[in-house]
């Protein structure tokens, strides 16, 4: 699910939508550099055009902004809920390689705390963050029904309770990880994190 105004229908690799990707990449260094905030006219400035022509491909600031959060979780999606990781093994191997994958892409990302944890007062932007997340919570209720056809999850836990409490929690542990000075060990914190997941649903390794 995703808001329909956050993608407008340019070419890959048209002129268009080549500018339309390097306002998405200014606007995220901008929402870092402004600790969750920015203003559409900066955004332009720091690229060298109009703010006119940037109103063309965003309507509004918080149309830019919701355009990011969706662009970062394009990308998350991609990286750490699609993949199968069936290379790995068995369901909880490829489920520790999950965990993995979802602490180095949170802290290759200056960006992540900003999406998740500072949006307030731009609504669309928040409905987006709240729709992905939604989506991911489903993701991951699948993902753990399948852990439980192959019998490394009990049969008595709710898939769609747990998706949300892991989903959840791991995304509320790693916004404590990254404003840690100094930040945890990857893969000290993949561990961590792992453990969690494996102790809520009972994983049988």
């Amino acid at each position: 699910m995703r808001t329909a105004s956050t993608k407008i229908g340019l070419q890959p690799g048209s002129k268009g939508a080549s500018m339309r990707q390097r306002l998405l990449k200014a606007a995220a260094r901008e929402l870092v550099r402004g600790r969750g905030r920015l203003e559409l006219a900066t955004v332009a400035q720091r690229l060298g055009v109009s703010q006119g022509l940037s109103y063309r491909y965003f309507t509004s600031k918080d149309v830019l902004i919701a355009s990011v959060v969706d662009e970062f979780f394009d990308a998350f999606d991609a990286a750490v809920f699609l993949p199968d990781f069936a290379e790995q093994g068995d369901w909880p191997a490829r489920e520790r390689e999950r965990t993995h994958q979802f602490v180095q892409f949170m802290y290759d990302r200056p960006i992540a705390p900003f999406v998740f944890a500072r949006l307030v007062g731009e609504r669309q932007a928040i409905g987006v963050q709240q729709a992905r997340l939604e989506r991911q919570i489903a993701m991951a209720a699948v993902n753990i029904r399948r852990g439980q056809g192959e019998g490394a999850i009990p049969t008595d836990m709710d898939p769609d309770l747990c998706g949300a409490l892991v989903v959840g929690g791991l995304v509320q542990a790693m916004l404590t990880a990254l404003v840690m000075r100094p930040r945890p060990l990857q893969e000290q914190l993949s561990g961590k994190l792992f453990a969690f997941v494996a102790a809520v649903l009972r994983i049988s390794e």
